[in-house]
């Protein structure tokens, strides 16, 4: 029965807590990003030149759109619209690294960036239960020893990169974020 009063799966007893950068400013972190590298995820197979963007809205939620191209760089273009909501708010459009996204009708998905540049050019984004990890960039191509160092951020919080793998980003991509296409995203649910 103490299951069922537990709102936090079972992983959170096999890693130390997961944490989020202290200090994030939602209007600053709005934007188109580019994922430069992530842990693989059903929702993301066979996914080029992958962008996330996020617009802060009157209420200080953030509505997110995901987009990927699919099979190729050329590809069909599928995306999906969410509200992410900030877990620990702090003041006004500020919060903790904390982000709660209902990307499943009722069944959020817990998001922490967890490392953040000060400029917010690039963030370190991740999941408590370590299955989701993901390198942000407000810019397609990324310095390598930036990205060094995230990995190494990522190991030292207990996240198996066995798997991890870089996000094709190219001039050759179809860049379409903002277009408005909804397509089946998430057509492994």
């Amino acid at each position: 029965m103490t299951l069922a009063l537990n709102p936090w799966p079972l992983y959170q007893d096999s890693y130390d807590p997961l944490v989020p950068v202290d200090h994030l400013d939602l209007k600053a972190y709005s934007g188109i990003w580019y994922e430069i590298a992530r842990l693989p995820q059903p929702f993301e197979t066979d996914c080029y030149c992958v962008t996330a963007s996020y617009t802060l809205n009157p209420n200080s939620t953030v509505t997110v759109v995901n987009i990927c191209i699919q099979g190729s760089p050329s590809g069909d273009v599928s995306s999906i619209q969410r509200i992410a909501t900030a877990m620990d708010p702090i003041n006004g459009t500020v919060t903790s690294g904390k982000l709660s996204v209902d990307f499943f009708h009722g069944h959020p998905g817990f998001y922490y960036v967890i490392a953040l540049d000060k400029g917010y050019k690039y963030a370190l984004v991740g999941s408590p239960d370590r299955t989701g990890l993901w390198i942000l960039s407000r810019t397609p191509g990324f310095n390598d020893e930036i990205y060094q160092e995230l990995v190494e951020e990522a190991k030292k919080a207990e996240f198996d990169l066995d798997q991890f793998t870089k996000t094709y980003q190219s001039d050759d991509c179809k860049r379409t974020a903002g277009n408005g296409f909804l397509n089946n995203y998430f057509r492994h649910f």
